[in-house]
């Protein structure tokens, strides 16, 4: 953790920010958040290395953006701690401000009421995760909703759900020892390389939490053989993302 001076993050509208920190501290507990020129930043592993989370916020989001003395500061939190001090900003007109004192985090909520909080800064003990270089076979856009349905679907009979693109149609299935479920989605395909094949086994504990976001009802699906799934949500100005990767569920059978 670099040495933080004169950070100041202000958020008028902080229904978003809120949304994505609880949509990581469901995977992550606890994190580093990076301020650079340009836009705010969380890369992080969950604890089995299964799952990362890359959250991308830009400056043109807040009201007020000051990152300090350098380039850019790095600081850790315990993010259900966060969570639960965000959660108490319930009024939709309500300021958000973030800042640092020391080792740290103040937090404050300016609407009809005023509330004040402060959380320690920590050293997660974490260097900068590298965001890997992902080629996918096909990629899916998909209503969210429509998704989180057909995973539901695949979780009466496993624990598993399987995705695959074949003859440019969507498919989500699992099976358990005597039991299937399959859907055919209405998501659009890109397959970008035909010759080769999109198919690949996850958890759908994992999948589950990954599908929670509310930063857009259109979450688009990278996918391979065997290979990583890259779940991305994207809001309409295109300032902010949240991207979630999960390595592929190997079976012993």
């Amino acid at each position: 953790m670099n040495n933080i001076n004169n950070v100041k993050l202000v958020l008028s509208d902080s229904a978003t920010f809120k949304d994505a920190i609880n949509s990581i501290s469901g995977l992550v507990t606890e994190t580093n958040i990076t301020l650079k020129p340009t836009h705010l930043e969380i890369v992080a592993m969950e604890a089995a290395n299964v799952g990362m989370i890359i959250f991308k916020m830009m400056n043109t989001e807040f009201a007020e953006y000051k990152i300090g003395d350098s380039e850019e500061a790095t600081f850790g939190l315990k993010l259900s701690d966060f969570k639960s001090v965000l959660s108490r900003g319930k009024e939709k007109d309500q300021v958000l401000t973030l800042s640092i004192d020391g080792n740290q985090l103040k937090i404050s909520f300016v609407g009809k009421t005023k509330k004040d909080f402060t959380l320690p800064l920590i050293d997660t003990g974490v260097k900068a995760t590298k965001i890997p270089n992902l080629n996918f076979n096909a990629e899916i856009t998909i209503d969210n909703s429509e998704l989180r349905d057909a995973v539901d679907d695949v979780s009466i009979v496993s624990e598993a759900v399987e995705f695959k693109v074949e003859k440019g149609i969507f498919i989500v299935s699992g099976a358990g020892d005597q039991s299937k479920a399959m859907s055919e989605t209405k998501g659009t395909v890109k397959v970008i390389e035909a010759e080769k094949s999109a198919k690949s086994k996850f958890s759908i504990e994992y999948i589950n939490k990954m599908l929670n976001s509310k930063l857009n009802k259109v979450v688009k699906v990278g996918l391979g053989s065997g290979y990583p799934l890259k779940l991305s949500y994207v809001n309409d100005k295109g300032s902010i993302s949240l991207t979630y990767i999960l390595a592929p569920r190997v079976d012993n059978d």
